[in-house]
C-alpha cells in the first residue's frame, strides 16, 4: 500500500503524471475486496499525514477508526485542491466536479476507491452532508 502515499505526495506536488494506484470504480465498490482496499488506503494516508491523529483512532473500534480515516482523507483531498501545488490550475468547473463527487458519494455512487470509503462510511454512520458542503463552499469561495 505504500504506493498510495507515494501517489498522494506526487499529486500534492503538482506532478501532472501522477495517477492513483487504484482504478476509477465502474461497479459496486464492495465487490472483489475493493472496499477493504479503500479503507486500507485511507488508513495508510491518515497514518502517514496525521500520525498522532491516526494513533488516536487506534483507541476506537476498527469500524469507527476506518470511518474516521475515510472522512479525514476526503477532507485532506479537498484541502489539497485549494492549498496544494495544483491550486493555481483549479477552475470553477473542476471545483464543481469535486462537489458533484461529494454528492455522488452520498448517493452510494463513488468515483474512486477513496470516495468509496467515504460512501460506505456515511451509509454505516449516517451523518449530515451539510458540513461537507460547507467545507467545500468555504474553501472554494475564498479561492475565487
Amino acid at each position: 500500500m505504500r504506493s498510495t502515499v507515494a501517489w498522494m505526495r506526487r499529486w500534492e506536488a503538482g506532478d501532472p503524471t501522477a495517477r492513483p494506484p487504484f482504478p476509477r470504480l465502474s461497479r459496486d465498490a464492495s465487490e472483489g475486496g475493493a472496499l477493504a482496499r479503500a479503507y486500507a488506503a485511507c488508513g495508510e494516508i491518515t497514518a502517514d499525514y496525521a500520525k498522532t491523529f491516526y494513533l488516536g483512532t487506534k483507541l476506537m473500534t476498527p469500524e469507527k477508526a476506518r470511518a474516521i480515516w475515510a472522512i479525514y482523507v476526503w477532507c485532506r483531498r479537498t484541502d489539497e485542491l485549494v492549498d496544494g501545488p495544483n491550486a493555481p490550475r483549479m477552475t470553477p468547473a473542476a471545483l464543481d466536479r469535486w462537489e458533484e463527487r461529494l454528492e455522488a458519494a452520498w448517493r452510494g455512487k463513488p468515483y474512486d476507491v477513496l470516495d468509496a470509503a467515504l460512501s460506505d462510511t456515511v451509509a454505516a454512520f449516517p451523518v449530515d452532508i451539510q458540513p461537507f458542503r460547507d467545507m467545500v463552499s468555504c474553501f472554494f469561495s475564498s479561492f475565487f
